[in-house]
């Protein structure tokens, strides 16, 4: 498996997947966007200083992921 396969399967998070429909494949957007959206939730719930909130942001992070995961699951036993 090459690298950029393991770079780009932040696509399929929801922001990425979202961009993916709009921009197409022929981009690497979709990944950056996905990797940023990680990236953001998760600095946003660092600094949040509420638990309530912690936990809501949480919850979306570990949703995000159960369908990232699932997204990579389906191409990675796509059949072509």
């Amino acid at each position: 498996m090459d690298w950029h396969l393991i770079a780009c399967f932040p696509g399929l998070s929801p922001v990425g997947f979202l961009a993916l429909c709009l921009i197409g494949l022929d981009s690497y957007m979709p990944a950056v966007l996905g990797w940023a959206y990680y990236v953001a939730l998760t600095w946003w719930s660092l600094i949040s200083g509420r638990r309530r909130r912690f936990f809501a942001l949480y919850i979306v992070l570990c949703i995000s992921l159960i369908v990232n995961i699932a997204g990579c699951d389906l191409v990675m036993h796509a059949k072509t």
